[in-house]
Formats: C-alpha cells, structure tokens, sequence
C-alpha cells in the first residue's frame, strides 16, 4: 500500500471532538430553554399570588363599604326608644360586620323566596384540619331569615391567602382592635373607625415564587342620626 495514499472517514480524536460540540451546543441550549421555563414559571405564580391577594381586598373592601346598622344584632334601650347600632368587631386578622345583603335579581316575583336584607359576615382563619398548623383565610355569611333554596349560612375560603392585617383609624390614630359594642354613646358617631387598613399576603399554588403583599385603605361610612 502507497505511504502516501490518505485515508477516507476520521479519526477517533476527530470524532470525540465533534461529541465535544454537540454536547456543548446542546447543554447552552437546555440551559437557556430552562432558563425560560423557570421565569415563565415564575411570573405565572407571581401573578396567581397577585389575583388571590386583589380578589380577597375586592371582596373585603365591598362589604366594609355595605356595613349598616342593625336592630337584631346589636339594641340598645334609651327609655322607650329602641336605637339600632352598628356591629363591628375586628381584630388583626378578624373581622366582623353587619352589611347589607345583596338581591341575587331585581326581577324576581314577589312569591319567590328572599333572604333577609343584612347578613353577618366573618373574615377569620381557620386550621384545615383538626391538629394542623396550616389555616386558611374563610369568609361566613349568615343570613337572619333564609328560606329555601337558600341556605342560613355559606362559607367561602380564600385559596392562597396566608396573612390578613388589620388595623382601625379612629379619627386620630390607628387601633389594632375595634369593638363597636365597647363604644359609648347615644348616637352613631364615633361607633365606626373611620377607615380600615387591610394587608394581605398571598401566594400561588406552585412554590416557584415567593409570597406577595398587597395593602389598601378603605373609608367606612359614618354618620350621625
């Protein structure tokens, strides 16, 4: 055989070489493909915390803002009068209230049954399950007078929700409690902290981002009569 004759294919060092580049170009592009993934992940948990945390202060920013008095709550007798009070009582992480009890339709026949027009509610945490130190934010609604098909009382739980904070501003500082059967007085002002401060932090079912916080103000009607 001709010395000088060249060899057709390549060799084993060509080859591993060759291996060596794919294997590089492959890792750099898994890496940037998971690269997105993760922060794909990432906004969308972010975003799920977000929506948990804005739906919690929606819904508790319109019943504080529908808080009425009510004679069977709360009746105090001043001689032969008979005033109604408002019901307010809330801690850091609790609250309950007397609103107004919103019509499922403004259509409905005069026979068809109703609830009462004002309903208790309750934000509180509850564990979920006996023994667990894991709670949940949930939301009570009672109804004085229910018929059927309505229940007397439905629970809501807020998924994702893992801190409520509260706090009560009486016209000059904030009070981390408030109690409305404490309060003295003949007439409605004063009974009412003017606004209400609500945190809430939340997260999102995936455990690719941290929890997040929102915080809002809310005004409370009050007024004397």
């Amino acid at each position: 055989m001709n010395k000088n004759t060249r060899h057709q294919g390549f060799t084993l060092l060509e080859l591993m070489a060759a291996l060596s580049i794919i294997v590089l170009i492959t890792a750099s592009v898994y890496g940037a493909f998971s690269a997105g993934i993760s922060a794909w992940g990432r906004a969308f948990s972010e975003g799920e915390a977000l929506q948990n945390a804005r739906v919690t202060l929606k819904l508790l920013s319109r019943d504080i803002k529908s808080v009425v008095a009510a004679e069977p709550i709360l009746t105090k007798n001043l001689g032969r009068l008979s005033r109604r009070y408002f019901c307010l009582i809330g801690g850091e992480n609790s609250l309950e209230m007397i609103c107004y009890s919103r019509p499922v339709s403004l259509y409905w026949p005069e026979n068809f049954p109703r609830r009462s027009d004002i309903c208790r509610v309750t934000y509180y945490f509850e564990a979920i399950e006996k023994g667990s130190e894991i709670s949940v934010l949930k939301r009570k609604v009672s109804w004085d007078k229910s018929v059927l098909p309505w229940q007397e009382e439905e629970i809501e739980v807020f998924e994702g929700v893992a801190g409520l904070q509260l706090s009560y501003f009486n016209g000059n500082s904030w009070e981390l409690e408030w109690d409305t059967s404490k309060k003295k007085g003949v007439t409605f002002h004063g009974l009412l902290p003017r606004l209400i401060k609500a945190g809430v932090t939340a997260g999102s079912s995936g455990s690719r981002s941290g929890p997040v916080y929102l915080e809002t103000i809310m005004g409370v009607t009050t007024y004397e009569k």
